[in-house]
Formats: C-alpha cells, sequence, structure tokens
C-alpha cells in the first residue's frame, strides 16, 4: 500500500514513517510533504493510496488540501493526524469522508489498527474497479454496451491494454473440468496477491470461444512527473502478471495436460487489443508448433504463419482434434481427406524441433502414436485408425443427452448477457430447436427461458448490491434486458422487490 506523510514537522514524518515500516501490513512511504500545497502537488503526481495529514500546516491546513486532494486523486483514503481533539475538526474531517482521525502522538497499536482497516476498504475499493472493468470488457468483447472507450470514462479512454489467452489441450476428456477449474482458482489467487492500485485494472474471463483470457490495463495519461511514474509503473505491472503467468502454466502444465499462452502485444485502446486477440485466436493452431507450458507473444506466432502450407496443416490437424473429442466421425474422416492432401504438397521437415513438437500435439490430443520419423502415408493409416474408435468410443443415448444438456447451461452461463434462444444454441449444436427445448426441460428440470431468467436474475443481483452506483437501466443491459421495463417486472417477480428495493434493504 502506497502512503504518503503530510506534516511541517519532520519528527513527526520520522517516527510514523518508522513505525508504519515496523508494521506486519506491507507499507511504502512514496513521498512526504511538509506544506499543505506541496502534499497536494504530491498526491497530484503520485495517486497515493492512503495520505496522512496534519490539520496545522503553512500556506494551507490539512482540510482545505485534503478538498483539493480529492478532486485530482478520487480513490485515495485520507487519515487525519493531529494534536487537537475539537470535536469541530473531528466533524468537519468525517463530513470530508476521512478514512480516520488519530491524536497525537498516536500509538503502534492504533496506527496499526487504523492501517489495517485501511488496507481492508482499499481492498475493496479495488475489487469494484476491478468488476466494473470486467462488466465493460464483456460489453466490448460481445457489442453489448459501447463501442468506444471514450463513453465509458476517463480511465478507459487513457488505457495500456494487454491480454492472455489460455489455450489448453488435453486427452482426458474426463477430468478437464477438474484440472481448468483448479487452474483457473490458481491464477485468481495469485492475481489478487499481485500488487494493485486504482490506475491499473485486471480480469478473468472466459471467451466465446471457450478460451480463459486474462486482461490487464494501466492507465498512461499524460502528466510531468506523473507520466513517468505511470510507466514506471506499467512495466512493473506488465512484468509482475507475465511473472504471474509463467509460475501458474508451469505449475499445471503436465504430459496429459498442456497449457500454452498467447500474448498481446498491448495496444493503446481495446479496441487494438481486441484485433489482436482476433489475430492471436485465428493463428492459435500454430501453438502445435511450439513446446507448450511457456509464454508465446503474438510475433512468436506470426514468425511461423509465413509458409502458407504450414499453417493449413495446423489448422486442419487442430480441427481433426476438435472433431475426435467430438465424438465427430463424419467431420473426422472429411478432414483427414483434407490433411492427406496437404501432407502429398508439403515437405515435411523429418529430424526437426517442431516436428517433435506436432507429433506430441497429436499424440496427446487423439493417442495416434504419430512418430516424426514415420512416413506421411503412415502417418494417415495411424489417424485412420484412431478415427475408427470414435464409433466404438460413442457414448450411450442418455449420456450423450445429459452431455447436451450441459452444454446448453454452460453457453447461457457464457452468453447470458446477449440475445440468445433457444433456436440459435440448437444451431450450434446440430440438433432441431424442439428436441433441445423439450430435452432441457426434461434432463435439467427446469425450461430453457427459465434457466436463462434465474442466470439474469443472480447476475442482476450481484451487480446492484456490489456497484451500488450503477444506474439499474445499465444494470438491466448487462445481463441482457434491453428495455428495463421489462427487467424490473421479471426483478419483481423472482425476487419479491423491485431492484431499488433491494439495494435499499441491503444498504440498511
Amino acid at each position: 500500500m502506497n502512503v504518503l506523510l503530510a506534516d511541517d514537522e519532520s519528527l513527526v514524518r520520522s517516527s510514523l514513517r518508522s513505525m508504519l515500516h515496523d508494521l506486519s501490513i506491507p507499507v511504502q512511504v512514496i513521498g512526504e510533504a511538509r506544506n499543505g500545497e506541496e502534499m497536494v502537488e504530491l498526491v497530484r503526481q503520485r495517486q497515493p493510496d492512503l495520505v496522512f495529514v496534519d490539520i496545522r500546516m503553512p500556506r494551507l491546513n490539512g482540510l482545505d488540501a485534503i478538498r483539493r486532494g480529492k478532486a485530482v486523486s478520487p480513490y485515495t483514503q485520507w487519515v487525519i493526524l493531529s494534536g487537537y481533539s475539537e470535536f469541530a475538526y473531528a466533524k468537519e474531517a468525517l463530513e470530508l469522508g476521512t478514512h480516520g482521525y488519530l491524536l497525537k502522538p498516536a500509538s503502534p497499536e492504533e496506527l496499526a489498527q487504523c492501517m489495517s482497516a485501511a488496507v481492508a476498504e482499499h481492498k475493496k475499493t479495488l475489487a469494484a474497479l476491478n468488476l466494473e472493468f470486467e462488466h465493460m470488457l464483456v460489453s466490448l468483447l460481445h457489442g453489448t454496451g459501447p463501442r468506444d472507450e471514450m463513453n465509458l470514462g476517463p480511465f478507459f479512454s487513457h488505457c495500456e491494454y494487454h491480454c492472455v489467452m489460455f489455450v489448453m489441450d488435453s486427452s482426458r476428456n474426463d477430468t478437464d473440468g477438474c484440472r481448468r477449474q483448479a487452474f483457473d482458482s490458481d491464477l485468481q489467487q495469485m492475481m489478487n496477491d499481485l500488487p494493485q492500485g486504482p490506475k491499473s485494472r485486471a480480469a478473468l474471463l472466459t471467451l466465446r470461444e471457450g478460451h480463459l483470457a486474462l486482461i490487464w490495463a494501466r492507465d498512461v495519461s499524460a502528466g510531468s512527473e506523473r507520466d513517468q511514474l505511470c510507466a514506471d509503473g506499467k512495466q512493473v505491472i506488465t512484468s509482475a502478471y507475465e511473472q504471474c503467468v509463467e509460475q501458474c502454466i508451469q505449475r499445471h502444465s503436465t504430459t496429459g495436460f498442456a497449457i500454452y499462452a498467447l500474448q498481446t502485444a498491448g495496444g493503446s485502446s481495446c479496441g487494438i487489443m481486441q484485433q489482436q486477440m482476433a489475430e492471436l485466436q485465428s493463428l492459435a493452431s500454430l501453438r502445435m508448433l511450439l513446446p507448450d507450458g511457456q509464454v508465446y507473444k503474438l510475433t512468436d506466432l506470426q514468425s511461423h504463419a509465413i509458409r502458407p502450407d504450414v499453417r493449413q496443416l495446423a489448422i486442419r490437424l487442430d480441427q481433426l482434434c476438435r472433431h475426435y473429442a467430438a465424438k465427430d466421425y463424419v467431420n473426422y474422416h472429411k478432414e483427414l481427406t483434407q490433411i492427406e492432401q496437404c501432407l502429398t504438397t508439403l515437405h515435411l521437415w523429418h529430424g526437426s524441433l517442431a516436428l517433435d513438437h506436432v507429433c506430441r500435439f497429436m499424440n496427446r490430443a487423439i493417442g495416434a502414436g504419430l512418430s516424426p520419423e514415420h512416413a506421411s502415408a503412415h502417418w494417415i493409416r495411424l489417424l485412420q485408425q484412431r478415427g475408427e474408435n470414435i464409433l466404438a468410443d460413442t457414448p450411450s443415448e442418455n449420456n450423450w443427452q445429459g452431455d447436451l444438456v450441459q452444454r446448453v447451461m454452460a453457453y447461457v452461463d457464457r452468453h447470458y448477457m446477449n440475445d440468445i434462444g433457444i433456436g440459435q444454441i440448437a444451431g450450434e449444436m446440430n440438433v432441431t430447436p424442439n428436441y433441445l427445448s423439450s430435452l432441457f426441460h426434461k434432463k435439467g428440470g427446469i425450461t430453457f427461458v427459465k434457466y436463462l431468467t434465474k442466470t439474469r436474475m443472480l447476475k442482476a443481483k450481484e451487480l446492484l448490491l456490489t456497484r451500488p452506483n450503477l444506474k439499474i437501466q445499465t444494470v438491466a443491459e448487462q445481463v441482457g434486458y434491453h428495455s428495463t421495463r421489462h427487467f424490473t417486472k421479471l426483478f419483481s417477480e423472482y425476487y419479491g422487490c423491485y431492484p431499488s428495493e433491494l439495494r435499499e434493504k441491503h444498504r440498511a
């Protein structure tokens, strides 16, 4: 937690610094001010998390300095440290929204208690800011909100955005969910432990394609010394997130469960980041040419995309693995025919490290037993034999139906904020809407419409209680309703009260 000390007595500042250093709480004193004007300027430049302010200071008293400081650093917390115990000072300090009022000389116990409360409030603020960032990203990526960050506020319009997309491959379909869940939880915990501030945001999202994405942004707005501090901070936070990603994928990557982290180059707008993410997804098949369990930048994939024939083969092999995982016998063999044509025109680079990685990728995904020493014709025979196992491994009708219902629920959980319906989902799953609707009701014990409404209502309640300043109309839009009136009607039917009433009850 970054702290600024403002007091005209150097002995008081030195004593405070010493006591803060002795606390078990991680605290960094990033500046000291001898008067009110100096404090305001340092607050503007350095955006501290917490400021200790003496009431009686030259040039500008502490209370007036706080008023000016709040205007240039809205997320900073303030603690009055003064020798004046008069009620009038305490009352005015509370009206300003200060975090605490300590009398000089403050004891180590009083300071520790004050700092513990400040850290808890700081974490709460950061969690709310990250949640706001997550909803903004969902709106932009899914096209349900403003398409221009300029309409979302100053922070979002002065950011540099970074994204790491995680692609996970495994041949053990029955444990994929557990492995991914463990990876998600570990990554989220590591993110929470990283140093954060109000000038940065981070979110962990599931993209439409099912890939997990870690997105972070840093305010890089210009401003003399602050601009330099932001540049330094950007490097620090980017490095911290990159180290977090590397440690996490190395810890969870195994022989049967591979994780590739694909990273964008960094963009000055969310739109640029989206373009880079789209290019990452289009080149993701080329990961099979690289060792797993590592982080790769967009330029790493671009360097392997120079040869169109290699890229085409990688795309088709990746698609073949998808058909195998989906137990799609017909499309598997159609894809294999295209792969055979690719191999006849492609010179396999025998003995190269890239071919070793391709074999390892394919053997993990479908257990084909490919070797870099095999001729292309032998590859095709092995892949054909593996394809025949699809029929033998096809699950019973009941298992298949249950899996279909789970896929619908997962789809709703990812896309509830969009305008979705059973017909659209049925088309993507190659079944008729009537069949899918009846199956969902029978196996899931609830109609599709009611499940969608339930999901949206639960998310709406979360938004209402965690973001008290969010307008009801915005809440409605972020959970998939374009009509506030319709949303309010459904909400009152579901919870027995209006959205505004739920907020009032929570505050009480």
